[in-house]
């Protein structure tokens, strides 16, 4: 399971070799988020591990989210929706 949300986010253009970084306007792209694992649990807060996949790139990134959860057996679904829910 996983969710898609177009986003308007900055982003930068990078020239390693002259170490040079530059941003660039902020711009509407559509980000997939996918709960992986669970990195940890204190009582009833979990940190759950999302893969990140931006629309056009093939790089991907990795988000830790936390959040109250009530039950083990859907705290994957229940970490993407409350992150959709904070991201709305």
């Amino acid at each position: 399971m996983s969710f898609t949300l177009t986003q308007n986010l900055k982003s930068f253009r990078t020239i390693p070799y002259l170490n040079l970084v530059e941003p660039l306007s902020a711009a509407p792209v559509a980000v997939t988020y996918t709960a992986k694992g669970v990195d940890s649990i204190n009582g009833t807060t979990a940190t759950v591990l999302f893969d990140t996949q931006v629309e056009g790139l093939e790089a991907t990134g990795q988000l830790y989210y936390s959040f109250e959860f009530t039950d083990l057996a859907t705290i994957f679904e229940d970490a993407e929706k409350s992150l959709e829910s904070t991201l709305t």
